[in-house]
């Protein structure tokens, strides 16, 4: 059993001796909460092997490696010792020592009690300068999160409260309307239609929705409002008109009767060109982009005050920004993928 190992010490073979109950056992660290490799015993070095630790200089570390056989050599035990652990028979040339295991760990207790001045390892103090680039936040009333945008990096962050309240988010909290989305659900009774379904679209103006929106586009039809002025409405009163055109000819297929303003959520009533019959319903919902700036810079900022970011804002984590300002820049931009859907999205400046 003995032939299996083999001992080195420094990378000079020895031939250590050792008593038969010499093992290596893994124990609880005196102190610590680990445990480690330990060989339970003394080795004890004569001829040869006395000569070559004797010789040595005092400050060597004498590193004492024990190889196992089993299909190749491999390292079964590493161990260190000092002179100063050893203990000398120069008549009888005998050394014995027991040997401290090397480890991941010794590295970690020798630098336990280690103490270091911190003013005297300090580094040299180098002048940087750093351009952090603004954030765009942006976000839609009643959502659970604000979309982040910076430098082609998007994020969504929840919010600590939805908010509804259009004053709060921009008096408070410093958004500003970029860009009006509308959307209506066309269901029509009696006989299934096609023009059924969800129509989504954008509105024109910026100061809410005041302005007629875009075409609603859902397969191959189209939701579209017609705004008459005083001076050309047929009836010479401002009114706003709805229709559902069929984008293959152009054909208008229903239409709507007289409003007021533009309807920015309800309902509006149509009535079918072929038939005469009222029985296609359109339930519209009208709904902002808003958006801010997050920067680090004071006074104005593309003509925009800047503020410091409020106390209690929307976000609980503002990547160490320190102020805000109102930002608008039309953010919606809409295409009609085989007319299954509308898609928007942001488009940075």
């Amino acid at each position: 059993m003995l032939s299996s190992y083999r001992w080195s010490i420094n990378g000079t073979a020895v031939s250590p001796i050792f008593k038969e109950d010499l093992a290596k056992d893994i124990e609880l660290e005196s102190g610590q909460q680990f445990f480690r490799e330990k060989i339970s015993g003394k080795f004890a070095f004569i001829d040869q092997d006395f000569n070559f630790i004797n010789d040595s200089l005092f400050e060597t570390e004498f590193i004492l490696l024990c190889e196992q056989f089993i299909t190749d050599w491999k390292p079964y035990f590493v161990g260190r010792f000092m002179k100063t652990d050893c203990s000398f028979d120069l008549d009888g040339k005998l050394i014995e020592v027991a040997v401290e295991a090397v480890d991941n760990y010794n590295k970690i207790l020798s630098g336990l009690e280690v103490e270091y001045d911190l003013i005297k390892l300090s580094p040299a103090i180098t002048s940087l300068k750093i351009d952090k680039r603004p954030l765009i936040q942006v976000y839609n009333p009643g959502s659970e999160v604000v979309s982040c945008f910076i430098g082609g990096m998007y994020w969504e962050q929840p919010v600590i409260d939805v908010i509804t309240d259009i004053n709060h988010l921009t008096n408070d909290l410093k958004f500003k309307l970029s860009s009006g989305m509308i959307q209506a659900t066309l269901v029509k009774t009696g006989t299934p239609s096609p023009v059924s379904g969800l129509y989504i679209g954008k509105a024109n103006g910026l100061d809410g929705f005041s302005h007629p929106m875009d075409l609603f586009i859902m397969g191959g039809y189209s939701l579209t409002s017609y705004y008459y002025s005083p001076s050309d409405g047929p009836l010479y009163t401002e009114h706003w008109e709805y229709a559902i055109i069929r984008n293959s000819d152009n054909v208008e297929l229903f239409h709507s009767g007289l409003y007021d303003s533009l309807v920015e959520s309800g309902e509006v009533l149509l009535t079918e060109n072929a038939t005469g019959v009222q029985n296609l319903t359109a339930m519209i919902q009208g709904y902002g982009i808003y958006m801010r700036y997050l920067l680090d810079i004071t006074g104005t900022f593309q003509g925009e005050t800047i503020y410091p970011i409020p106390v209690e804002d929307i976000l609980a984590n503002n990547r160490n920004y320190r102020n805000v300002c109102p930002f608008s820049y039309d953010c919606i931009t809409m295409q009609d993928l085989n007319g299954l859907i509308l898609q928007y999205g942001f488009i940075s400046p």
